[in-house]
């Protein structure tokens, strides 16, 4: 491995003559006492500098026992050709030498054979075994904080105060007294400096990779919410039972609602607007989050970034990597050759950013077996930009579908939950026979209507009562059960009806509930269908879901 900048430090300074005098030329007008001045300040910050460069030199030699250990030396040094770039530059470099100094000790003990009868054999084999380990990091730590220099990734970083901040912290935290090296002690160590370089790649990559941070399911302005606690039981216990027939969550989950063949690599879950497709979402990325296999979450919207379909891919990406270190040194690797990628169609992002990476990761054993992407409301992305044909084979949906199709074959072990409605161009989308062996598709329409009233039912009596206990001046024996009755049937099965309802009763600024919900039902009764030819009515639901928005 070539690190560049490493073959010759004096290149770090500018040169001087021997009287200590800038050689750069002084015709712009400057006075000799200003550049004597400036001289004696770039000695000092120079001798600082050189000394920490003269005591990193030491610790190449000690360590020579631990040929990686020496690339991490060579990053120090090229961290601190870009950091003494920084105001704070000359103040790190005294620190760290104090640092290193007393690294070299503990690094002469360790890596030394002249004193074998310090630590027992099992001991010095245990250490050699956790220092190989360690060396493993710090070489790919090296070899990432070469790249960055060389295309000029680090140094722009640096010139951010927030960015040097964070390598002024890393420094401090390694500025710590090492006395007597112990296997903790040395975890401790490897953990600082992964610790930094890990927040300074993740930095870079997020600029390399320009994901859509809002798409995540738990970002601050996401509006989505997570089912009421027992309600939607049997659809959960479906879409566990699809990602993980183990998980213990089915032991306390009902029986799913339907049988879904869980070795399928995409769960398609569609159905109309309003029937909480999100809300069941966001409850099974958090729940995978919490369990620790969750490798990515995009939550599509009308408007912004989150509606570009280009931002889906290269955002799952940024995501898995966050998520996986071997992941993220495959997709570090990747962007090297082609640094460009988050430019290109998706198809190829998918083939270059994710599938590539995914097959070299999983030949590391700590790679997970398991991983679960969630893309909700597909249908909401748009078409802007994402190519120039704009024919409804290539709009932007398909596209996602269709990249998913070509690749579906190389993405284990990631499985793939997409919510959407059932719209024409998706749903041909999903018949391409390619995807439809590998797709398992689970229409809300599906879940028995029973179940899904059950759960309206349950969210209502539980959000009422809340909504009673915010406002005292309601009466106890609010809602009448007749009012509740006819707000049930104006939720019909749709649960935005339920949640959009229970917003406009308690809203805040009117603060009167009981007039809200009369006023509510007042609207639905004027919604009604006229009656039909056998003489029977009924309510359009999505026609007196428009009624409760126009409510003011």
């Amino acid at each position: 491995m070539s690190l560049p900048g490493r073959s010759s430090p004096k290149r770090l300074f500018r040169s001087e003559d021997p009287a200590g005098r800038s050689s750069r030329s002084s015709s712009n007008g400057l006075s000799h006492h200003t550049t004597r001045g400036r001289s004696r300040r770039q000695e000092y910050k120079d001798t600082a500098v050189n000394g920490l460069i003269q005591v990193l030199t030491i610790t190449k030699e000690v360590s020579s026992a631990c040929p990686q250990l020496q690339l991490a030396v060579g990053a120090l040094l090229l961290v601190l050709e870009a950091h003494k770039r920084t105001s704070e530059a000359t103040e790190a470099a005294q620190s760290l030498k104090g640092y290193v100094n007393r690294l070299n000790d503990v690094l002469s003990r360790v890596l030394s054979e002249s004193d074998p009868d310090h630590y027992s054999p099992s001991t010095q084999e245990r250490l050699q075994i956790r220092l190989r380990a360690f060396a493993s990091e710090v070489e790919s730590t090296a070899d990432k904080v070469a790249n960055l220099l060389s295309h000029g990734y680090l140094t722009q970083l640096l010139n951010a105060k927030e960015t040097a901040d964070r390598v002024k912290q890393c420094f401090g935290s390694l500025s710590r007294e090492i006395d007597v090296l112990t296997l903790d002690e040395l975890f401790s160590l490897r953990a600082t400096i992964n610790t930094g370089f890990d927040a300074l790649g993740n930095s870079i990559q997020q600029r390399a990779l320009r994901p859509t941070i809002q798409a995540r399911f738990d970002h601050e302005s996401s509006v989505h919410i997570q089912c009421q606690e027992g309600t939607r039981q049997e659809v959960l216990a479906t879409l566990c039972s699809w990602f993980r027939q183990d998980d213990p969550r089915l032991a306390e989950l009902p029986k799913p609602a339907v049988e879904v063949a869980s070795e399928r690599t995409i769960l398609w879950l569609y159905g109309l607007a309003g029937t909480g497709k999100s809300t069941l979402a966001n409850t099974i990325t958090a729940w995978s989050d919490n369990d620790g296999v969750l490798g990515a979450s995009f939550f599509c919207a009308k408007d912004g970034e989150r509606s570009d379909v280009r931002g889906i891919f290269r955002t799952i990406a940024y995501q898995l990597a966050r998520r996986s270190p071997v992941f993220r040194e495959e997709l570090r690797n990747a962007m090297e050759s082609n640094p460009d990628l988050h430019s290109v169609a998706p198809a190829r992002q998918l083939e270059k950013l994710i599938v590539e990476p995914l097959r070299n990761a999983q030949a590391y054993p700590d790679f997970p077996s398991s991983l679960v992407i969630v893309i909700d409301a597909l249908d909401e992305c748009g078409n802007d930009g994402a190519n120039g044909s704009g024919s409804a084979e290539d709009t932007a949906v398909s596209i996602i579908v269709k990249s998913l199709s070509r690749y579906i074959s190389d993405l284990a072990p990631l499985k793939f939950l997409i919510t959407s409605r059932p719209e024409e161009i998706i749903t041909r989308g999903f018949l391409l026979e390619s995807l439809k062996k590998h797709t398992h598709q689970l229409p809300l329409a599906e879940i028995p209507e029973d179940l899904t009233r059950r759960d309206i039912k349950c969210y209502l009596q539980s959000r009422l009562a809340a909504i009673q206990e915010l406002f005292p001046t309601v009466s106890s024996d609010w809602p009448s059960m007749q009012q509740f009755n006819k707000l049930l049937e104006l939720a019909d099965v749709l649960f935005i009806f339920a949640a959009t309802a229970v917003l406009f009763i308690g809203d805040e600024k009117t603060r009167d509930p009981a007039r809200q919900l009369s006023r509510l039902l007042e609207s639905g009764a004027q919604n009604a269908i006229p009656p039909a030819s056998n003489g029977s009515s009924a309510v359009d639901p999505f026609r007196k879901l428009d009624r409760l928005y126009q409510q003011d």
